[in-house]
C-alpha cells in the first residue's frame, strides 16, 4: 500500500516551523528553528496521520581536525543521515517490521566543536533536522508577535475554515456521486482533494470521506467536482 495519501495528510497539518533560536556570535546574529521544534512538529504529524518516523542509518561523510583563529583544537564533522517513515499500524520487531511499506529521505548536516567531542552530534542534529524538513516539506518562518498567534512549538496555526461557509449536504451528496462515477481510487481521490487545497480524508471510509469534502470551501468543491467529472467522462 502507497503511503504517499497518509504523507500527504501529514504535510497538510502543518504550516510552518518559527524560528525561536538565536545565534547571538558576533558578525553572524540570525534566527533560527530549532531541531527540537521541528522534530516536534514532524512527529506530531506523522503520528496523527498514522505514520513512524525514525533515524534508520548515519553515514560519516567526513571527520577532520580543524584550529580556530585562536589556535584551539577542534573538530569537523560532516554525516548524511536516512530517515525513514513507515506506517504505525501493525509493526512489529519482527519480519512484518522489516518488510512494512516504507519512504525514505536522506539529508546531510555538518558541525565544528572545540575541542571537538560534540562535532559529530552537532552534524546529526543538523542533518535529523532537515531530513524531517525535507519529508514533511516544512517553511521555517520568521514570527511577527504583533500579527501572529504561536502554536505549540512554534508552529504557525493552520487557518480554520468558517462553519458557515460548509458545504450544504446537498452539495457533499452530488460530490460522493461524481466520485463513485468516476472510478477513482481512495488514495487518487485523496490526492485530488490535497490538490485543490483540502484535508484529505485520512481513512478509506465514508464518513471520513464525507467529512472531508463537507470542509472544502465552495470554490474547492467547484475544482474537485470538475475533476471527478472529467474522468468520469473519460472513463
Amino acid at each position: 500500500m502507497s503511503l504517499t495519501p497518509k504523507l500527504l495528510t501529514a504535510q497538510q497539518s502543518v504550516s510552518a516551523v518559527v524560528k525561536r533560536g538565536k545565534n547571538t556570535g558576533t558578525g553572524s546574529g540570525y534566527n533560527y528553528a530549532t531541531a527540537a521544534d521541528v522534530i516536534e512538529v514532524s512527529r506530531n504529524a506523522l503520528h496523527e496521520a498514522g505514520l513512524v518516523g525514525f533515524i534508520e542509518d548515519t553515514a560519516m561523510l567526513a571527520r577532520e581536525p580543524i584550529t580556530s583563529n585562536k589556535g584551539t583544537a577542534g573538530m569537523y564533522a560532516q554525516v548524511m543521515v536516512t530517515l525513514r517513515i513507515m506506517e504505525a499500524e501493525g509493526l512489529s520487531p519482527g519480519d512484518e517490521f522489516i518488510r512494512a511499506a516504507e519512504l525514505r529521505f536522506t539529508a546531510s548536516g555538518a558541525g565544528t566543536d572545540y575541542p571537538g567531542d560534540k562535532a559529530v552530534y552537532k552534524a546529526q542534529t543538523g542533518a535529523t533536522k532537515y531530513a524531517y524538513a525535507n519529508a514533511l516539506a516544512l517553511p521555517f518562518a520568521d514570527h511577527d508577535p504583533e500579527k501572529d498567534v504561536l502554536g505549540e512549538a512554534g508552529r504557525l496555526p493552520k487557518q480554520q475554515a468558517d462553519p458557515a461557509t460548509a458545504l450544504p449536504d446537498e452539495r457533499v451528496a452530488e460530490i460522493a456521486k461524481s466520485y463513485k462515477a468516476s472510478g477513482f481510487t481512495f488514495e487518487r481521490l485523496s490526492l485530488a482533494i490535497g490538490a485543490v487545497g483540502g484535508d484529505s480524508p485520512k481513512m478509506n471510509r465514508k464518513d471520513s470521506i464525507r467529512k472531508a469534502v463537507a470542509s472544502l470551501t465552495p470554490e474547492q468543491a467547484d475544482k474537485l467536482h470538475n475533476v471527478l467529472d472529467a474522468a468520469e467522462k473519460s472513463a
